[in-house]
């Protein structure tokens, strides 16, 4: 599965949440994350542009694999996701096989679906507010489709190309690499 996404900072949180109803999606849910990332001790994957995530939302827990970037446009990448049962647990094995956390982001998010879309307005600790936009691709030509359709959706929200946000919650927490 790939995951094509773009992730924009915003400021004024009602006025983009008005632009999302009046687009036409349909309000789902507000949950409260919290991500455990975690790397082997020479930050490979991070080295790599890889993640290793543990996400405990609503009492579930997800362990999630995101593979290297697909291009610089966008955060679009695979990614490999499963259910644990304790976010604990699954902590303590990810140590004892000599992973490290390298950190936790926790975020509230409101949930919005838009014609195959998921949009995601996401408030983040000590980060700021920002609009997630994400939908999956099974195959390369699914992905550029995709790709070209995220754009058009940003830019009908009143969103630019250039506003978009290339760093993930990760390299954000850790003041990694440049917008």
């Amino acid at each position: 599965m790939i995951e094509v996404e773009v992730k924009v900072r915003v400021g004024d949180t009602n006025e983009i949440e008005r632009r999302i109803l009046y687009k036409g999606a349909s309000y789902m849910k507000a949950v409260m994350q919290h991500d455990v990332y975690f790397d082997f001790p020479d930050k490979r994957l991070l080295r790599d542009g890889c993640a290793l995530r543990i996400r405990e939302e609503d009492g579930r827990c997800m362990m999630t694999f995101k593979g290297i970037r697909r291009n610089s446009e966008t955060g679009s990448r695979e990614e490999i996701e499963t259910s644990v049962e304790s976010r604990e647990e699954i902590c303590k094995i990810l140590e004892r096989v000599g992973l490290m956390r390298i950190c936790e982001v926790k975020k509230k998010r409101k949930i919005y679906y838009y014609e195959g879309w998921k949009l995601s307005l996401d408030n983040v600790e000590g980060m700021g507010t920002f609009l997630e936009i994400e939908g999956k691709a099974n195959s390369d030509a699914e992905y550029m489709e995709k790709r070209e359709r995220i754009f058009e959706l940003l830019e009908h929200l009143g969103l630019s190309d250039k506003d978009v946000e290339r760093r993930s919650y990760l390299e954000l927490s850790l003041g990694g690499r440049e917008k």
